[in-house]
């Protein structure tokens, strides 16, 4: 998106921008319904594109925004957190910040410290006050002009690399690799956990345009093309190899039924054929109809690691015996923060804590009840 929107901006040079300012979005309450009966007037210039909440279509691509002199920046639902402001300065058009006031009290992203009002966006304590700003800024274009280039230029210095590895961001990170260190197997291959946060920063880091018709596109569908067909092998050769298991073996469930061993890695292999019946074509909706390319290139990597580390690929088609942690039958895999709080709390999720026990009468009691009376 943010090469996007400097490539917008480059398109629309101010000369060539419409004079008005322009508001697209939601209006839900306080300073954002004061915008929209000062929109009525068509002598300030306003120009409010506005949706009721949940309704479909009518948006503003946010590209559409460079082609305006002024853009208007309301504070989110109950003046909480809106994401678009750093897209809004991207274009070099002047962002005029409505609540300024109640954002410095709540500090929304970590660019808005580097930012100086009046600097590199102008402001308005209430929407009741755009008229004058607008009339301010219209009478010394040079000004307004000028904040538009600062604004601009404090978003394209942003080192994305470094935000990224910025202390709270370091102090995320170690406090979640800490956590899932604890709780991992000694010696772990791999910190399954730590995967997907990852691809999601190395994702912010590049931050590459996968619009229509690019060659990133291309390269995005067919890295989830192939992780898809693995996937598919995957489960082909898992159907062909449970159908071959001797039926001699038998399993124990933790209901107390006694199934085959293959009747047991078959429901185990359909709870996988169920999760990628459902994950491939939603990331398919999310990442390529709704254009969030971010999905299917997490999702290229994490399917495919999620499965092969699956006990039906370890024991059917890496060759290891099912005996020790691969006995069957296999339990839910836990995350290492859920083996954390079952290490601390002895309760693992998928397990009863009411199971019936026998009291001294024969009598069978439920563990997590209490006589009357008692």
């Amino acid at each position: 998106m943010r090469v996007r929107m400097l490539a917008a901006a480059t398109a629309n040079p101010w000369t060539g921008r419409m004079d008005t300012a322009l508001f697209a979005g939601t209006l839900w309450e306080g300073s954002r319904q004061q915008g929209k009966s000062l929109a009525s007037d068509p002598h300030l210039g306003l120009n409010f594109s506005m949706r009721k909440w949940g309704q479909r279509g009518g948006t503003v691509p946010l590209e559409e925004h460079c082609r305006h002199k002024y853009l208007v920046h309301f504070l989110g639902l109950a003046n909480g957190y809106s994401n678009r402001l750093k897209y809004l300065l991207l274009c070099g058009s002047t962002v005029i910040y409505v609540g300024i006031g109640a954002a410095k009290a709540i500090p929304h992203e970590f660019y808005e410290a580097i930012l100086t009002p009046g600097t590199h966006f102008a402001y308005a304590e209430t929407a009741s006050d755009l008229p004058a700003v607008m009339a301010r800024l219209r009478s010394d274009e040079a000004l307004a002009r000028r904040i538009a280039q600062t604004g601009q230029a404090a978003m394209r210095r942003l080192d994305w690399a470094t935000v990224m590895l910025s202390p709270v961001v370091n102090n995320a990170v170690e406090h979640i690799t800490n956590a899932a260190a604890k709780a991992m197997p000694e010696n772990p291959s791999v910190l399954i956990p730590l995967i997907v946060p990852a691809l999601i920063v190395v994702w912010l880091i590049l931050d590459p345009d996968c619009s229509d018709g690019t060659l990133n596109l291309v390269l995005l569908k067919l890295l989830f093309a192939t992780s898809a067909s693995l996937m598919i092998g995957c489960h082909a050769g898992l159907y062909f190899r449970i159908a071959r298991l001797s039926d001699a073996e038998m399993v124990t469930l933790p209901s107390g039924d006694t199934v085959t061993a293959a009747e047991h890695d078959r429901r185990e292999w359909f709870k996988l054929l169920q999760q990628a019946a459902v994950g491939i074509p939603m990331t398919l909706m999310i990442g390529f109809s709704w254009k969030a390319s971010i999905a299917p290139f997490v999702q290229s990597f994490h399917l495919p690691i999620n499965m092969l580390t699956h006990n039906l690929c370890k024991v059917h088609l890496m060759g290891e015996e099912p005996v020790g942690k691969l006995a069957r039958p296999w339990k839910v895999p836990l995350s290492p923060f859920a083996e954390y709080m079952t290490s601390k709390f002895g309760t693992q999720s998928g397990e009863s804590t009411n199971e019936a026990t026998p009291t001294a009468g024969g009598k069978k009691e439920r563990s997590g009840s209490s006589k009357k009376g008692r």
